[in-house]
């Protein structure tokens, strides 16, 4: 039976008088394959030397390996290039632990053992599940109260349930890693909080173990408000993505995220899509313009409705019998194979605003347009004047998210008016314009208060759409294109 890899990674900073001790309390073992990492992180002291001295005398029943940064990257960024160093030699698990001897290296053989049987994804030692015994082992009333305290508040925001978020000896499975983005996350003492909202959002398996509390005379590094603010400001920045108000790439592990536009869920919380579908009569015949991942296709079906979808590729699951291949950013020419005019409803439902040119697009569209009998053309973005992203840029953020108003895949925005202004310069008659209210019941769940703000929205829509709309549809038509309509008087002419 192959044997575990297990990496030992003691983060070491001017711990010139304790890595020896920090070294001499390892358990080796024949239970797995254990190697045992000291990186320096470019220290004022001799930590270094100290620990190759070490490593020079004494007959070790594990592999060491002493490195040095070259330039000092800060407590998460040493613990990054630990990482990765995991990660690049294959190690299955990797305990972290401080050269300054504060967390106890020789209980990790006792706190990997969760680990081995693959009963979680992560171990923390906790110096708090032990009641006040953290005071008794010197840790400062101070840093105990603010130990709690942030703890707590942590927790209420991430929606996490641990006993301590400030420990500094955890083990990892290196496989739960390697979904994590943890490059992305600063090189400060607060990386620590970023990487347990990532294992958070991935719902990773984690188990506290209580550990002994040593505090000695070793200095700390740590600006203690500093720590708090940047701490509780993470805890807050997620709580915040999670209703769709900020957004961090590395809360966000998906690498699809681009692509995932729309919702698996009928209508996807997509109100302005329900609204959509609302004024295109049962069986009738419908041109659906961005069919993608067929989300719409069915529930037109559903309507009995005739659908014809356009697109680049069809959609998965044979959703859509009759389907037109066609590339909306380049070619149009496709369109000569149908009769537009024959068709009742048009909808291009939040395909404007996926377009690289829609001034060109539209434009182009109404070239295939041959009759005065024009069908009726739905179009919905999303509103980038609602109020809510006036108040940010306001106060000068304007942050891009894995959903809502600004998805990264919208590579053009509008406002009702900008709208409106395109489809008029472009050959097309406004009939007319609705919107829908924000998505409350994402961010806040279905519940009186989520209600009570829909409800609100409601009202100010009545008073401004432009404002308090958080989408725009609307409903167009179009004349002939100038061939036809040259065409028609020279047939006029001739009667």
């Amino acid at each position: 039976m192959v044997k575990k890899k297990v990496l030992i990674f003691i983060l070491a900073y001017n711990a010139q008088s304790t890595i020896r001790q920090t070294l001499d309390r390892i358990i080796s073992t024949k239970k797995y394959d254990l190697e045992v990492l000291v990186i320096d992180d470019a220290s004022q002291d001799r930590t270094y030397s100290t620990a190759l001295a070490y490593k020079d005398s004494k007959k070790l029943g594990f592999k060491l390996t002493i490195l040095r940064n070259v330039q000092n990257q800060g407590f998460g960024g040493n613990v990054k290039v630990g990482f990765t160093y995991a990660i690049r030699n294959d190690f299955d698990f990797i305990a972290l632990s401080h050269g300054d001897g504060q967390y106890p290296p020789e209980e990790i053989p006792k706190q990997l053992k969760p680990l081995l049987n693959n009963k979680c994804d992560a171990v923390f030692g906790s110096r708090m599940l032990s009641g006040f015994k953290a005071l008794k082992g010197g840790m400062p009333i101070y840093k105990f109260i603010g130990n709690k305290v942030t703890t707590w508040i942590e927790n209420k925001l991430i929606g996490s349930n641990l006993s301590e978020f400030h420990t500094g000896q955890r083990l990892f499975s290196v496989k739960i890693l390697k979904k994590i983005p943890f490059k992305l996350n600063s090189n400060d003492y607060h990386f620590d909080t970023q990487l347990i909202i990532q294992l958070h959002l991935l719902e990773a398996r984690i188990i506290e173990m209580p550990i002994e509390t040593f505090y000695g005379d070793e200095i700390c590094y740590v600006n203690g408000w500093k720590y708090c603010w940047n701490v509780c400001k993470e805890a807050l920045l997620i709580r915040l993505q999670k209703i769709g108000v900020t957004y961090k790439r590395r809360y966000d592990p998906s690498i699809n995220y681009y692509r995932n536009y729309y919702s698996p869920k009928p209508y996807g919380f997509m109100n302005i899509h329900k609204l959509a579908l609302n004024n295109v009569k049962n069986r009738s015949k419908v041109l659906e313009f961005g069919s993608s991942r067929g989300i719409i296709s069915k529930m037109l079906l559903k309507k009995k409705c005739h659908v014809l979808g356009l697109d680049k590729n069809p959609p998965k699951k044979n959703i859509l019998n009759n389907f037109l291949k066609i590339n909306l950013n380049q070619d149009l020419s496709n369109l000569n194979k149908i009769k537009i005019d024959d068709y009742d409803y048009i909808l291009l439902l939040d395909l404007v605003n996926h377009l690289k040119y829609p001034e060109e697009f539209m434009e182009n569209l109404k070239n295939f347009f041959q009759t005065f009998d024009s069908p009726t053309i739905i179009i919905t973005t999303p509103n980038i004047g609602f109020i809510f992203n006036r108040i940010q840029l306001f106060f000068g953020f304007f942050n891009y998210g894995r959903r809502g108003i600004l998805h990264p895949s919208h590579t053009r925005l509008f406002t009702f008016s900008s709208l409106k202004n395109l489809l008029i310069d472009s050959g097309y008659k406004i009939i007319e314009e609705q919107t829908v209210p924000a998505p409350f019941e994402l961010a806040f769940g279905k519940n009186f208060f989520s209600n009570f703000l829909i409800f609100l929205n409601k009202l100010l829509i009545f008073f401004s759409k432009s404002l308090f709309g958080y989408s725009i549809l609307l409903k167009v038509n179009t004349t002939p294109n100038l061939k036809a309509l040259l065409e028609f008087a020279e047939k006029e002419t001739k009667k």
